[in-house]
């Protein structure tokens, strides 16, 4: 027992473990509990107060949770840990499961990040292809959410009012409602006076 006390074994020199990949219930959960899930390019990290911090700016393609933007999408960044950013770098087209205040979040854990590439996930944590493709696991995840939005490219495509089909319509609509109304109060004040 001394001996193996006094001399380093292998749990001294053990590196830390990364957590696997979120699959199946722990998916879901994850799902639940994010506030953003998007699906982007990593355009450019931007470095940070302290040399271990930075921000990672991403270019959202689309989103399965979450207010849809077409803003960059900055995710501070912190690489204390072993796990993260291992698998993902500058020009990677990515899917994050993003936790915390969308305006203000950290870049999400590695077991809830894939770099997708050539129609395959691949985990940030293993460098290993997820379990199916790239499609396979936005469909898992569109099948928990119920969206996926793409944001307008420009102002042209936003969100607008037809003011022709919708506006006028509607308008005249409430205008003819009203008249009906004041005519049937006129009527009825000659039926009952009080």
């Amino acid at each position: 027992m001394l001996t193996a006390a006094l001399l380093p074994g292998a749990a001294v020199f053990a590196q830390p473990s990364c957590p696997p990949p979120v699959e199946g219930l722990a998916l879901q959960a994850a799902v639940h509990d994010a506030s953003l899930i998007v699906i982007g390019t990593w355009a450019r990290t931007e470095p940070g107060a302290t040399t271990d911090s930075g921000r990672a700016i991403i270019q959202p393609e689309a989103f399965l949770k979450g207010a849809t933007s077409a803003r960059d999408i900055p995710l501070a960044t912190s690489f204390r840990s072993p796990c993260r950013g291992t698998a993902g770098a500058t020009g990677d087209r990515v899917l994050l499961i993003v936790t915390g205040d969308p305006e203000h979040a950290p870049f999400p854990e590695p077991e809830r990040a894939w770099v997708l590439a050539n129609g395959r996930a691949t985990s940030f944590v293993t460098g290993a292809p997820a379990a199916g493709t790239e499609a396979d696991l936005v469909a898992r995840i569109r099948s928990l959410t119920g969206q996926y939005t793409v944001p307008a490219a420009d102002q042209a495509q936003g969100a607008g009012m037809d003011w022709g089909k919708t506006v006028l319509p509607v308008g005249f609509a409430i205008l003819a409602l009203f008249g009906v109304g004041l005519v049937l109060m006129r009527i009825w004040h000659r039926i009952d006076p009080s």
